[in-house]
């Protein structure tokens, strides 16, 4: 009678993990996000003054105000404009379109116009503008309370 030779144990052990471990699957798993560009606007209004003629309201007369706009870009260069600007509440009879300007920290610099403001590239250092606000009435302004506002759009 011929004798089978009995493996040994490691031998014996290596063959029973493999039968029973069965095929090996690997799965690739991922993390995925955006970041878009967005900002932060922080507004300190302005004041406006009548002047001694009653016929200019504006934030740089003595006693006026230019408003503060603090714009910071985030997850990259954002763009700022600012709307026509326009009077608040009722219009004052005979009055002129009221008008804009700003100057930036940056350097950045638009004139007065009665128009929206072209776009400008606030990078993530951020910008500060300096705006201002005027109107003309050639028959001169009433006694009331007058507000002139722009909007601050900014976007990726």
């Amino acid at each position: 009678m011929r004798q089978i030779p009995f493996p040994n144990l490691a031998t014996t052990s290596a063959l029973m993990a493999l039968i029973l471990a069965g095929p090996v699957h690997a799965k690739q798993i991922n993390f995925s996000g955006t970041v878009e560009v967005g900002c932060t606007l922080i507004v300190d209004d302005g004041t406006l003054v009548i002047n001694s003629f009653y016929s200019q309201l504006s934030s740089e007369q003595v006693g006026g105000n230019p408003a503060r706009l603090t714009v910071t870009a985030v997850g990259g260069t954002a763009q700022l404009s600012l709307s026509a600007p326009r009077w608040a509440g009722t219009t004052p009879a005979d009055a002129l379109p009221p008008q804009i300007k700003f100057r930036s920290n940056r350097g950045k610099v638009q004139g007065y116009t009665d128009q929206a403001t072209d776009p400008i590239s606030i990078g993530g250092s951020g910008d500060v503008l300096v705006i201002d606000a005027r109107a003309d009435n050639p028959i001169g302004f009433q006694a009331g309370d007058y507000t002139i506002t722009t909007t601050a759009t900014c976007s990726g």
